[in-house]
């Protein structure tokens, strides 16, 4: 299952149409259509998907200067999602126009989307959309989505004999493996399987991981004991019927600290 970015490759039309509507200026960063091209008639931008996808949202950034009046997400031509600045209640002083990033929620599986954007005598100019979304890749189901999985090919492997290099926190890793393996297929190591050694190697710093499957056997690397124990989970997570199938798995966090804010008091 892969979640993330959904790269698509933006075509222009007039609103509601397939006439072709090209930008006024194509820049690296964006698209600008000045204000006496696009009037107050909109732009349906096409954004295809390569297959279908759930949709969660699409995110729009508009440049400063840039207002419209509503974004709406077609999924596969039916209404999927809208902001629109009419419904936007009216506050003295603040334009009710949509401008900045638009965040549009979407939650439908779709193989193709248009994001319809409705303008009023202003420039249009935008970063390129960002689709967020998820499909199955056949590959497991892991999340946190590792920095790198590479899928290796051949026969899903049993996991076998779990050993360690002997320093205290692979043994400890080790033993939390025979645990989680019990736990989540009903087994402990299945003696015709390929084995299992769980790795504590200095050079991997900080949280990073290595997961390695393949016939020969399964390796665990990192460098301490709580990235050893987030390598058992990842492995965990891979399995299927106490199989896991061949792949190489490199995995660290990409901020400095895991963690989320819960129930934030209010201030005062």
């Amino acid at each position: 299952m892969y979640i993330g970015h959904l790269n698509t490759k933006p075509a222009f039309f007039h609103r509601g149409t397939d006439l072709p509507f090209p930008p006024d200026e194509v820049r690296e960063d964006g698209y600008l259509w000045d204000w006496q091209t696009v009037y107050d008639t909109g732009v349906d931008v096409a954004l295809p998907l390569d297959r279908e996808c759930f949709v969660g949202a699409v995110r729009l950034q508009l440049a400063e200067g840039s207002e419209i009046l509503s974004a709406q997400v077609l999924a596969d031509g039916k209404p999927a999602g809208i902001l629109d600045a009419s419904r936007t209640p009216v506050r003295l002083g603040i334009s009710t126009m949509l401008s900045g990033e638009l965040i549009i929620p979407v939650g439908v599986k779709a193989k193709s989307l248009t994001l319809r954007l409705g303008t009023s005598l202003k420039k249009l100019d935008f970063a390129a959309p960002e689709v967020l979304g998820a499909y199955d890749d056949e590959r497991p189901l892991i999340w946190p989505t590792p920095a790198s999985y590479t899928a290796c090919g051949g026969a899903p492997v049993a996991a076998g004999p779990i050993t360690s290099d002997g320093s205290s926190d692979a043994e400890f890793a080790a033993a939390e493996l025979a645990s989680r393996l019990q736990e989540r297929f009903g087994i402990y190591a299945d003696p015709a399987g390929a084995p299992v050694k769980v790795v504590l190697d200095e050079r991997f710093t900080g949280e990073r991981y290595r997961v390695e499957i393949d016939e020969e056997g399964i390796t665990l690397t990192a460098g301490a004991r709580l990235p050893l124990l987030y390598a058992v989970e990842t492995l965990i997570a891979c399995g299927k019927d106490g199989r896991f199938a061949p792949a190489v798995i490199d995995d660290k966090p990409y901020k400095p600290m895991r963690g989320f804010h819960v129930m934030l008091p209010p201030r005062d």
